[in-house]
């Protein structure tokens, strides 16, 4: 391994490479036997420009695998509460599948569509309820599905959705529909997952997305998403009715764009507009549950350069961090968010 680790009282790690940060994803917790005793792992994934993913344990703050790819590593996916696949898409139009042995990953699979309706990167790729894969590419999503082969549960293309151009967000909001938002078109799109045809339920338009990262969308609730756009806006989209129930203007007369979006698992939206501080707003919902609106609650300043960020059950954050340390690269922080 070329990277070098730091770690201080474990809340950082750094490494001596820099590379663009473009994905993270919170791991499913790992169970493994070690000398007759189980024992568990909580790790965070992170995917560079460089083609490298990197695991590092968020208990002891130390690195725990690297993963190299052929390219940068666009998104990560896993199944829910599935620790065996470990799935990401790269910027030269394959897919890997990782398995898990023991409390490691191996490479297991790799996808690319079929020849003749290849188009170039998968921006995204996702895990659907039905066991099923949804990526996002130049001008299509695509359906994947598993086989048994040898005994093992392998996956191969299905089916393409030709949609209006470059789509980089794209987001399963409830079992039965999965949405996508392509920034040059400036639509939205709402899907239906039927298993087989996957129609189109209907078209947002005029709204200001990005293509940036893929890190814009987040799910709220059965009927409700968030995507991040242009000019600091966040649009609150409702799938029934399939309509933008508000929009959210992080600044006034901003001409940025929304760097991520990223909803925690006890009622916090966490977001960036501008790269030196994260912003934590608090999700005020009615009796029913239905959203009413987004409340400023704390502000994180000692950032650099956050696309993607994790939170954990503990209520911790994982983000990168300004250091005045000009050995590293990319430095990483693990602490409690406010509550």
């Amino acid at each position: 391994m070329d990277t070098i680790e730091e770690n201080i009282n474990n809340y950082h790690i750094g490494f001596s490479f820099y590379s663009s940060i473009w994905c993270m994803l919170k791991l499913n917790k790992i169970f493994y036997i070690e000398n007759n005793e189980t024992k568990n792992l909580n790790l965070v994934s992170i995917g560079f420009s460089n083609g490298k993913i990197l695991l590092i344990n968020l208990i002891t703050m130390k690195l725990h695998q690297e993963l190299k790819t052929p390219n940068t590593v666009y998104s990560l996916a896993q199944f829910k509460d599935d620790s065996k696949y470990l799935l990401c898409s790269l910027s030269n139009g394959l897919m890997i599948i990782y398995i898990l042995k023991e409390n490691k990953y191996e490479e297991f699979q790799v996808l690319e569509k079929p020849q003749g309706i290849r188009r170039g990167e998968i921006n995204k790729v996702i895990t659907l309820s039905d066991g099923n894969i949804a990526t996002a590419e130049r001008g299509a999503l695509s359906i994947w599905k598993p086989k048994m082969e040898e005994g093992q549960k392998k996956f191969e293309f299905f089916k393409e959705l030709i949609n209006d151009g470059d789509t980089c967000q794209l987001l399963e909001v409830n079992p039965q529909i999965f949405t996508c938002a392509i920034h040059r078109s400036r639509i939205i799109l709402i899907y239906q997952n039927d298993g087989n045809e996957y129609p189109l339920l209907g078209k947002i338009r005029d709204i200001e997305s990005h293509g940036y990262n893929s890190n814009g969308m987040v799910k709220i609730n059965d009927n409700i998403f968030f995507l991040a756009g242009k000019q600091g806006n966040i649009y609150v989209v409702s799938v029934m009715p399939i309509q933008v129930i508000q929009k959210i203007m992080l600044k006034k007369g901003g001409l940025g764009y929304v760097h991520f979006l990223h909803n925690s698992n006890d009622g916090f939206i966490f977001t960036s507009y501008e790269q030196n501080s994260i912003i934590q707003f608090k999700i005020i919902s009615n009796e029913d549950n239905n959203f009413v609106k987004l409340e400023k609650f704390d502000t994180i300043d000692d950032v650099k350069d956050n696309t993607a960020i994790i939170t954990t059950e503990e209520g911790k954050i994982f983000y990168s961090k300004e250091t005045n340390n000009i050995i590293y690269g990319n430095y990483f922080f693990i602490k409690k968010y406010k509550k």
